[in-house]
């Protein structure tokens, strides 16, 4: 083979594969791509290709044909929760706040906001969470990988800009409630402290999927204080020191497009913050940044541009494009430090016991042999699940299993009763209805039904079995508690799925103050960014453990932002 000159763009259109082992460090002299046979001749990778700039790297053409320039105080980018909390907390500052999006309206999804402490905790007499313990273990969870300063400002700082969303919420008819978190020791590794906050309505009391109303006020709140908005608005470039994507001096707007295909400029005298969303519909971004979620992601689907998800879009298209990531990247922006960048992923909910639970029973590979301690929640069984060629796993149980330990789900308040053994039974016998799990009256007439093989599935049942039997897990050492026997027919089973994709977390260089920065940590004046955008923020996965912390990080930074440039620029 031999070297030839080629972008990275062209290296994606030939392999899925080869993006991400060019991503993940399939380099060095001679490391050669793993294209398609027809493909291969010419192609090599090495590290002068690795270390070239990927397309998504290099700015545009400057746009020049500018229809109008609106001007304000501080514009926002991005009409998501963390861009409308950094607007109305501005505005409430005094600055005059224009914010535009590229979708038709305010956008979100789920409903789940952590914080730490608030109004709501306190009538309901719970403690602040342990930061001296609980914090720790999770910082090593992340391997210490994110930015401290960022987590400790987000405990000290959550509680306040929660009870800053529960008044205003409830100014307009809502009310928070605290959601349903794992039931366990503090311990486990599946336990998640009080602290979830979801809003609901007198009509609507499913927590966790109450986004809307938080959303859907922030705009409301944001008009009555005279702030502006531009919807149908996509932002294209940055202003820098008076240039489109320009690399020197401050940041004073950005340039969108509108409906009518005309630019404008927007134009913020103390900043521009941008709150666009993630990039995992953008294929080399996420090539270069999260290769190894690149396969939950279908890339037929993604190559769609929609800005208008509702609450529960596609899991499989991913969700944006990277645009405020690539404009920050243009006028100089430094990368976040932790790499891979962490994504949000979930195990299927097969037949969970917690609200955010993974199937706590048996599981067993497509060869019928055990592979890991069940002990999990479903983002750390869905990791479990991306090391298994299928990416799927198996469970059978007894009806037993409904009795043998308690019960609860999603959708729940903190403090509801455990579900009844009659319920859970119920919600099983619903999903064999709908043709989503399978039931026998043996065991083996189920392990018939899920194709698996009979011989060895029926040994690792056995063998399971009889640990259950002794209170003993040999082979991975699950807690007693939680080693119910498969004893008791009727018996279920059914397919974990491959793990679910939900959104990739991070990005540009971000200081404690939201302000992007360069390579040297210099930060760019004028410029912040704000939700899922920010770097460092963190690492390996999003494990789930503080639930609802990506939003509640989205919305305490929005509104110490929207306060920090009213009192610094």
């Amino acid at each position: 083979m031999k070297n030839v000159e080629m972008t990275r763009r062209s290296f994606l259109k030939g392999s899925a594969a080869g993006a991400a082992v060019l991503a993940a460090g399939g380099i060095g002299a001679g490391a050669v791509m793993p294209v398609q046979a027809e493909e291969a001749e010419g192609m090599v990778m090495d590290y002068e290709a690795y270390a070239r700039k990927w397309n998504f790297e290099i700015p545009p053409e400057p746009i020049t044909d500018i229809a109008e320039t609106i001007e304000g105080d501080v514009v926002v980018v991005g009409a998501g929760t963390s861009g409308l909390c950094t607007a109305v907390s501005a505005a409430e500052m005094g600055l005059d706040v224009i914010l535009v999006s590229a979708s038709k309206t305010v956008v979100c999804r789920g409903g789940s906001n952590h914080a730490t402490y608030s109004k709501v905790m306190e009538q309901e007499g719970f403690d602040r969470v342990d930061v001296e313990r609980f914090y720790l273990s999770e910082l090593a969870a992340c391997s210490n990988r994110v930015d401290n300063r960022k987590w400790y400002k987000f405990y000290d700082n959550s509680e306040e800009s929660m009870n800053w969303l529960i008044d205003m919420l409830e100014e307009n008819g809502y009310h928070a409630c605290l959601e349903m978190v794992n039931m366990d020791d503090p311990d486990s590794p599946t336990y998640n402290p009080v602290g979830s906050h979801a809003f609901i309505s007198d009509d609507m009391t499913f927590a966790g999927v109450g986004q809307p109303f938080l959303v859907e006020t922030l705009e409301k709140k944001l008009l009555e204080l005279g702030g502006r908005i531009f919807y149908s608005n996509i932002a294209k470039q940055l202003i820098r020191g008076d240039k489109p994507n320009g690399t020197e001096g401050r940041v004073t707007g950005v340039i969108c497009e509108r409906e009518d295909g005309s630019h404008a400029i927007y134009s913020g005298i103390k900043a521009v913050v941008l709150a666009t969303g993630d990039f995992s519909r953008d294929k080399d971004m996420m090539a270069k940044y999260c290769p190894w979620a690149m396969e939950l992601i279908n890339w037929q689907e993604a190559e769609t541009v929609d800005y208008d998800f509702g609450l529960n879009p596609p899991l499989s298209a991913g969700i944006f494009h990277g645009d405020g990531h690539k404009m920050g990247l243009w006028v100089g922006a430094a990368w976040q430090r932790t790499t891979p960048n962490a994504a949000m992923i979930q195990g299927s909910a097969l037949c969970p016991n917690q609200a955010y639970g993974g199937h706590r029973g048996l599981l067993i590979d497509a060869r019928g042999h055990r592979f890991a301690n069940e002990d999990m929640n479903a983002a750390s069984q869905a990791m479990q699940l991306m090391r298994l060629p299928e990416k799927s796993a198996f469970a059978i149980w007894g009806t037993n299993y409904a009795s043998d330990i308690d019960w609860h789900s999603f959708g729940q308040h903190y403090g509801d009763p455990a579900l009844s053994p009659e319920e859970v039974i119920g919600g099983w016998e619903a999903q064999v209805e709908a043709g989503a799990l399978v039931k026998g009256d043996t065991i083996e007439e189920v392990i018939e039904k899920l194709g698996l093989p009979a011989e060895e599935t029926m040994a690792t049942i056995t063998r399971y079995n009889e640990m259950a039997a002794a209170g003993h897990d040999a082979d991975f050492h699950k807690k007693a508690k939680y080693l119910q026997g498969i004893t008791d027919g009727p018996f279920y089973g059914g397919a974990t799925g491959s793990p679910l994709f939900f959104t990739v977390l991070g990005g540009l260089r971000t200081n404690e103050n939201m302000q992007v920065c360069e390579e040297d940590d210099t930060p760019i004046p004028g410029l912040y960014n704000v939700g899922t955008m920010v770097g460092d923020m963190f690492s390996n996965i999003y494990n789930f453990r503080m639930q609802g912390h990506n939003y509640g990080q989205c919305s305490c930074f929005g509104y110490l932002t929207g306060r920090y440039i009213a009192e610094h620029e």
